[in-house]
């Protein structure tokens, strides 16, 4: 049995003879021994490892589609919470955001007259609140309704109510303070 090894081995020796084995030629072998009757071409093989590579792809992009999903949700209910005119309009917003640091300068420069214990700054105050619970209801109805006209008219009117209101708190105060300095000045 060795002759007959020997002999086989010299007779096979070049195609024994290679540095790195043919893993296609292999697996032909082994796929042709195990189903006898079919015989196993390298168009099979190319299928296989296009379908393994469409299956790699399509993992890929549905992960990628599942990212970019997560990413409008987290977005989305970010962007419900800050609901403003400037994603109506930009003009609208323009405008907003000119009211938005009128009004934010204003009640800065009234900060110090929250404290006051004249009735009439005192009800001034008690309006600007009323006001923001007008606003806050009407950038509600503004994210659930949509870009109204009257809500987005109701939203600038409560702007320049709310500024009106700050500059009286204003002029009450100057009014109070010149009067309490004349009034040491006479005494």
């Amino acid at each position: 049995m060795s002759d007959k090894l020997g002999k086989y081995l010299a007779n096979k020796r070049d195609e024994f003879d290679v540095e790195a084995p043919d893993d296609n030629l292999l697996w032909e072998k082994i796929q042709g021994e195990l189903h006898p009757g079919k015989p196993v071409s390298k168009h099979l093989i190319t299928k296989t490892i296009l379908i393994k590579i469409r299956n790699i792809a399509a993992v890929v992009v549905i992960l990628f589609s599942l990212g970019y999903i997560a990413n409008d949700i987290i977005n989305g209910r970010i962007a419900r919470g800050r609901v403003g005119l400037s994603s109506v309009d930009s003009e609208l917003g323009r405008r907003e955001n000119e009211y938005m640091s009128l009004v934010r300068f204003k009640t800065e420069e009234v900060s110090t007259f929250i404290g006051s214990n004249d009735i009439n700054i005192k009800q001034l105050f008690a309006e600007i609140k009323k006001l923001d619970t007008v606003y806050n209801q009407s950038m509600a109805d503004l994210k659930e309704l949509g870009p109204n006209e009257k809500v987005i008219n109701t939203i600038f009117s409560t702007y320049e109510q709310k500024i009106r209101l700050l500059e009286l708190i204003i002029l009450e105060t100057n009014k109070i303070n010149r009067y309490e300095s004349n009034r040491k000045i006479n005494l």
